[in-house]
């Protein structure tokens, strides 16, 4: 999204670009392969241009659009090797355009960091910069104007396109990489399954057996007297 000199909200998106009027966000224009010459209506980004009219990405070259024409760049007229503008950005201080775009519909894929002042185009690659890689999806401007470009995932790279008058560079201090802390994905908590606990078994308690009674010890029988 971005917003204009007039105060106009753009929307850039895969379905054409929406325009709502300051003051108004219930309504909208909407542009796409119908009614401008846009060969597609898969917008990936919008950036304003402080002159009026904005700037767009798409899925197949890049435009700029003054309220009233369209002025169309692809890979026929500007020799970029991309064929999809993932992302623009533009430089405050002079207006220079960078783009990022790449194509990986046919081999062998190709993209670049392109810049555009106005009248030049500048295609960087893998095959004349250090670029890391040809799948080119997003670059920006620093606060010395120098261009930063993300080559997908062969992490970021500066290119040094000039730095502004006046404008202290800094000196970079090294700092530690830092080691990125490794969220664990939770792990369902299994439910355990309830397993009836077995009755227990009622023991019967042994009756004690009878004691036999203590007999009395016989009494000793009286000897007879022998008979006279």
């Amino acid at each position: 999204m971005t917003v204009d000199t007039d105060n106009n909200l753009w929307v850039a998106s895969e379905y054409g670009l929406r325009k709502f009027e300051a003051g108004n966000n219930t309504t909208f224009t909407l542009y796409d392969t119908s009614n401008t010459p846009l060969t597609s209506a898969g917008m990936t980004d919008v950036e304003a241009d402080p002159n009026s009219g904005i700037w767009v990405g798409t899925y197949e070259g890049f435009a700029r659009f003054d309220g009233m024409t369209w002025t169309l760049y692809n890979q026929a007229n500007t020799g970029m090797p991309g064929t999809v503008v993932a992302d623009v950005a533009r430089r405050a201080s002079d207006g220079l355009i960078a783009i990022a775009s790449y194509q990986g519909g046919t081999w062998p894929y190709t993209g670049s960091v392109s810049i555009f002042d106005g009248a030049t185009w500048t295609h960087f690659t893998r095959e004349n910069s250090p670029l890391t890689h040809w799948q080119v999806v997003a670059v920006g401007f620093d606060g010395n104007g120098n261009l930063w470009a993300s080559a997908m995932s062969e992490g970021a790279v500066q290119i040094m396109t000039g730095e502004l008058a006046g404008t202290p560079t800094p000196t970079p201090t090294a700092s530690p990489t830092a080691t990125p802390t490794v969220t664990p994905s939770a792990t369902p908590t299994a439910t355990p399954t309830v397993t009836p606990s077995a009755t227990p078994t009622a023991t019967p308690t042994p009756r004690p057996s009878a004691s036999p009674r203590s007999r009395p010890a016989p009494r000793p029988r009286a000897t007879p007297l022998p008979r006279p």
